[in-house]
C-alpha cells in the first residue's frame, strides 16, 4: 500500500489526533541533526504504521527525498513563450558558427530541476506519499 493509503486508514481509526502526532514527531525530528531526509521519512512512516490496528505484514510504498523532477519550458505562458522566442532568435544568429539543436526537454537532472516542480497531478501524488514533504523537503511551484 502507499503511504497515503496507510495515512487514510489510520486517520479513519484515530481521527485528527493523527495529524497532531505527525506534526509532533516532525518537530522532534527537525531538531535531530543526525536524521537525514531519508530517515526522516522512514521514522514518520514507522510511527504512522505503529498507530494502525492492523498488525498483518504489509509493504508501504513512499518517497524519500531528494526528488528532482524533470522540467522543461513548454511555451504555455507568456514568459515561457518569450524565452523560447529569444532562444530561437539567438540560435538563428549563430547558425553559421555552431551546430545548435533546440530541445524543449532535457531528460536528466539540471539546474532547473532544483528550481521548481511541474504543475500537475504527479506532484500532488508525490506530496501525499512523501512524509518529509513540507518539513524537510519542499519543491517550489
Amino acid at each position: 500500500m502507499t503511504y497515503q493509503d496507510l495515512y487514510n486508514k489510520v486517520k479513519e481509526e484515530r481521527g485528527n489526533v493523527l495529524d497532531v502526532i505527525i506534526e509532533n514527531i516532525k518537530k522532534k525530528l527537525m531538531t535531530d541533526n543526525t536524521i537525514d531526509e531519508r530517515l526522516f521519512s522512514q521514522k514518520i512512516v514507522d510511527k504512522v504504521h505503529s498507530l494502525w490496528s492492523c498488525k498483518d505484514p504489509v509493504i508501504i510504498l513512499y518517497y524519500s527525498p531528494p526528488y528532482y523532477p524533470h522540467n522543461y519550458v513548454s511555451g504555455k505562458n507568456l514568459k515561457e513563450t518569450k524565452l523560447l522566442e529569444v532562444i530561437e532568435d539567438v540560435s538563428r544568429k549563430h547558425e553559421g558558427n555552431y551546430k545548435l539543436i533546440n530541445k524543449k526537454f532535457y531528460p536528466y537532472i539540471s539546474d532547473l530541476s532544483f528550481v521548481s516542480a511541474p504543475e500537475d497531478e504527479r506532484v500532488l501524488t508525490l506530496e501525499n506519499n512523501m512524509p518529509a514533504y513540507g518539513s524537510r523537503y519542499i519543491l517550489s511551484k
